[in-house]
């Protein structure tokens, strides 16, 4: 069986769990992993010091011509909603040494902690964001949901056990890299889909892309009423569904994983399945 490698993940949240599985370590981009981040019994700790006091801040800002907004978290949930105009409305849970102390802000574009007395750190983040922006979301085992983006923008998003999902949106790009949880795309187009999983399972939904590509250890692929000029999968042991689609050239590379169409249209179909098999079912019409 052929292993997939992952290589998106150089800026994950990084995710060390002991032997008892007492103790998280992160650290990434957004907030650096030298800040000594661990979560211990549901506290935060930070270089070994406790986070006793958390509490939601209000981040309001004007990003300008600030073409990219970054956001990331250790084990807490990124949820982002695509507005009019250039100002983000954020609500932040703030994490301190000492209550009340500290803050957050947006600087040119990336959302960071506002130094205090103590320490302090941003462990979930939800709100709004200009829907004319490219955005780059990472979190550790937390989760990410995006949806109402407009523009040639690239949407990156990355978690290490946390879901994924993407709504409503119509952009260039969305790149999207998972561990071990579900990606889940819906009503969106986009020009080009990248998606790198371990072992979650891809759904993709209405909507569709001029390209596809999917490369996946052992997670299951579902595509359902859409769209797609091409589709390329690389799958160790995961099988693809593909439903109600319209699509040009499919190509799957599979250990044993089977390639499935129920319904809808395929221009051409290229496979080397390993030990798996090509099923054509409920009227799937192949080569029109």
């Amino acid at each position: 069986m052929r292993r997939t490698s992952i290589t998106k993940f150089w800026w994950v949240p990084v995710l060390l769990l002991c032997s008892t599985g007492c103790m998280v370590s992160l650290g990434s981009w957004g907030e650096s992993s030298s800040n000594g981040i661990s979560v211990r019994n549901g506290t935060v700790y930070m270089n070994g010091v406790e986070l006793r006091f958390d509490r939601w801040v209000n981040v309001q800002a004007d990003l300008g011509d600030v073409s990219v907004a970054k956001v990331s978290t250790s084990t807490g949930e990124i949820a982002l909603r695509g507005t009019a105009g250039t100002g983000v409305d954020l609500q932040v849970r703030l994490y301190t040494e000492f209550e009340g102390d500290g803050g957050a802000r947006m600087v040119e574009g990336k959302l960071e902690t506002v130094k205090g007395e103590g320490k302090g750190f941003i462990n979930a983040v939800t709100g709004t964001i200009p829907a004319d922006v490219s955005v780059k979301l990472a979190t550790g085992t937390g989760s990410i949901e995006l949806s109402d983006m407009r523009g040639d923008l690239t949407l990156t998003l990355v978690s290490g056990t946390g879901p994924i999902s993407v709504g409503n949106s119509t952009v260039r790009l969305v790149d999207v890299s998972m561990g071990t949880e579900d990606i889940r795309i819906s009503g969106t187009q986009a020009d080009r889909i990248e998606i790198e999983t371990g072992t979650g399972d891809v759904y993709i939904t209405d909507g569709g892309a001029d390209k596809l590509r999917v490369d996946s250890g052992t997670g299951d692929v579902y595509l359902r009423g859409a769209r797609f000029e091409m589709i390329l999968v690389d799958t160790g042991t995961g099988d693809v569904e593909i439903k109600d689609c319209e699509s040009g050239r499919v190509e799957m590379d599979s250990g044993t994983g089977d390639l499935i169409f129920r319904g809808g249209s395929v221009h051409s179909i290229g496979h080397d399945l390993g030990v798996g098999d090509l099923h054509i079912e409920d009227g799937a019409v192949v080569g029109k």
